[in-house]
C-alpha cells in the first residue's frame, strides 16, 4: 500500500514535467512541418499549371499569403514567450492555414476538385507521423477545414454537389480516423514510457537514500547512536591531514568508564547498555558541533576536537569527567570515568602516534581512577612492555577488563 502510494506521488509530482515536454516536442515537431510547408507550398505551383493552368496564377497569390500566415506561426513558435506557452494552438493555426488555402482553391479547380481534395488530407496525414499534439486537435482541425469548405463553396458552379459531399465525407473521414489512430497510439505508447521512467527514477531515488542509510549505519555504532570504529579512523585520519597542513591544532580525548565490568557483572547487561547510551550522550550534549564522538569499542569513547588546544581539551575532559557523576549508579558506587588527553604534535607522522599518546595518558589516569591524564609533549605510546601492540586492540581489551 506504501508503494503504491509512493508511486502515484511520483507520477503526480512528474506531470509538470511530462507536459511540458510534450509542450516542447509540439513546438520542435510544428517548426520542422512549418519549414517543410514553407519550402513546398510554392512548388505546388507547378501542380497548379498542370491541372488548372487558367488558375495557377490565383492561386500561387493564395500559396503566398498562406506562406506568410505559416512563416508568423513559426517566427510564434521561434519564441519562447509564445511558442513554449502555446504550441498546440500556434500549431493548429499553421496547419489550418494550410487547409484553409487549399480548401478555398478545391472547388475553384473544376474537374480537378479531387485531386486538390486529396491535398487536404495529406496535412492530416502529415500530423499523424510527424506533429506530436493530442488527438483532439485533429478534431478540431477535422471541424476548420469542413466549416472552411462549405464556406469557400458558396457561390462557385457546382457548390456543394451530394457527389462532392460524399468525396470531402470519404477523404476527411479516412485521413482524420488514421491520424487520431495512430495520434492515440503514439499518445498512450509515450505515456506508458513515461510511467516507466517515472518508476525507474523513483525507484533510483529510494535507493540513493536507502545506500545514504547503509553508509550511515556502516559508520555509527548500534547501541549508542554515535561513530563506530570505521568512523573515528576515517575522521581521525582527515583531521589529522588538513591539521598536518594548516597548522592548526588537533586534540582528541579516549574516555572510559570506571569499574563498568562490575555494572554488567551486578545489575546486568541491559542497565550496562543504558549507561553506555548515557555516556555517549552526555559527550555528544557537551561537546561542539564541529568535534567527533565515537565508539571505539566496550566502554570506550573517543572525541576528536579539531582546533582545539591541549589545555582547552582537558578542560572539556574535567567537565566530562563531572558530568559523568551524574550518570545512573551502579550500587552504591558512583560512576566514573578516567580521560587522556593528547594534541598533535610536528613529530607525529601519523595518527596512530596521536592515539597512542592519547591511550597511554588514558592507561595513567585509569591507575588513579576518576581522573584526566593530558599526554606529555614527546610522549609516545604506553609504557608497558608491548603496549603499542595493546592500543591498537584496546576497545578489545577495556571490552573484558571494564
Amino acid at each position: 500500500m506504501t508503494e503504491d502510494t509512493t508511486d502515484s506521488s511520483d507520477l503526480i509530482a512528474s506531470l509538470p514535467g511530462f507536459y511540458a515536454q510534450q509542450r516542447r516536442e509540439t513546438r520542435d515537431t510544428t517548426l520542422v512541418g512549418g519549414i517543410v510547408a514553407l519550402v513546398a507550398m510554392p512548388l505546388w505551383t507547378l501542380f497548379d499549371r498542370v491541372m488548372v493552368p487558367e488558375r495557377a496564377g490565383t492561386f500561387l497569390t493564395v500559396r503566398l499569403i498562406c506562406e506568410v500566415a505559416i512563416a508568423l506561426s513559426c517566427l510564434a513558435l521561434w519564441s519562447r514567450r509564445f511558442g513554449e506557452r502555446w504550441p498546440e494552438q500556434i500549431s493548429l493555426l499553421t496547419v489550418a492555414s494550410i487547409e484553409i488555402a487549399i480548401a478555398w482553391m478545391a472547388p475553384r479547380a473544376g474537374t480537378q476538385f479531387e485531386g486538390y481534395l486529396l491535398g487536404l488530407s495529406l496535412a492530416f496525414y502529415a500530423t499523424a507521423f510527424l506533429l506530436v499534439w493530442h488527438w483532439r486537435m485533429t478534431l478540431v482541425l477535422v471541424a476548420c477545414t469542413a466549416a472552411a469548405m462549405a464556406a469557400f463553396s458558396i457561390g462557385v458552379h457546382p457548390g456543394l454537389s451530394r457527389q462532392r459531399v460524399t468525396t470531402i465525407v470519404f477523404y476527411l473521414a479516412t485521413s482524420s480516423a488514421l491520424a487520431i489512430t495512430a495520434q492515440v497510439y503514439r499518445d498512450r505508447k509515450r505515456w506508458q514510457q513515461h510511467v516507466t521512467q517515472t518508476a525507474l527514477e523513483g525507484e533510483r531515488r529510494r535507493n540513493v537514500v536507502l545506500m545514504e542509510e547503509l553508509e550511515q549505519l556502516s559508520r555509527e555504532d548500534a547501541l549508542t547512536s554515535v561513530g563506530n570504529r570505521r568512523a573515528w579512523d576515517e575522521r581521525l585520519t582527515g583531521e589529522f591531514l588538513r591539521a598536518r597542513r594548516s597548522g592548526r591544532p588537533l586534540s582528541i580525548l579516549v574516555f572510559d568508564l570506571d569499574h563498568f565490568k562490575e555494572v554488567n557483572d551486578l545489575r546486568g547487561h541491559t542497565v550496562g547498555d543504558t549507561v553506555l547510551r548515557a555516556s555517549a550522550a552526555l559527550l555528544v550534549d557537551r561537546v561542539r558541533q564541529t568535534d567527533f564522538v565515537a565508539r571505539l569499542g566496550g566502554d570506550e569513547f573517543a572525541v576528536l576536537c579539531p582546533d582545539t588546544s591541549l589545555a582547552t581539551a582537558a578542560t572539556l575532559a574535567s567537565d566530562i569527567r563531572e558530568r559523568t557523576r551524574t550518570l545512573e549508579r551502579a550500587g552504591d558506587a558512583l560512576m566514573t570515568c578516567s580521560i587522556g588527553v593528547a594534541e598533535l604534535e610536528r613529530s607525529d607522522t601519523s595518527t596512530e602516534s596521536l592515539y597512542s599518546r592519547a591511550d597511554a595518558a588514558l592507561y595513567a589516569a585509569k591507575t588513579a581512577r576518576d581522573t584526566v591524564r593530558c599526554a606529555e609533549p614527546g610522549m609516545f605510546g604506553d609504557p608497558r612492555p608491548g603496549a603499542r601492540e595493546r592500543s591498537r586492540a584496546m576497545p578489545r581489551a577495556l571490552r573484558d577488563g571494564g
